[in-house]
């Protein structure tokens, strides 16, 4: 039984490591987004923009 604790335990530490690496990784290949909410309201509004433009360019032809 305690063998299989320690296992458990030492495993459960590299796996720590692991993602800690793969964070640090992440941030520093990506580009900083100060706030992401905002930016995927800013995107939605500017798909839908496009979209009715489109919509409106089509419509006039």
């Amino acid at each position: 039984m305690k063998n299989t604790v320690q296992k458990y335990l030492f495993y459960l530490k590299q796996q720590n490591e692991r993602a800690k690496k793969n964070v640090l990784q992440h941030t520093l290949t990506t580009k900083y987004r100060a706030i992401n909410p905002i930016n995927k309201i800013e995107f939605k509004y500017r798909k839908r923009l496009s979209e009715a433009t489109a919509c409106q360019q089509s419509a006039s032809l």
